[in-house]
């Protein structure tokens, strides 16, 4: 199922966020880069 959020498209398979997951990721990986 995908719905269109706040932060940009979700996507829930097994009813977990696994798009805000993967956004969490390349935020740290960002961060991290500075």
């Amino acid at each position: 199922v995908e719905m269109k959020g706040l932060s940009g498209p979700i996507e829930f398979k097994e009813g977990k966020r696994i798009q805000f997951k993967l956004d969490l990721l390349k935020l740290k990986q960002h961060s991290l880069v500075k």
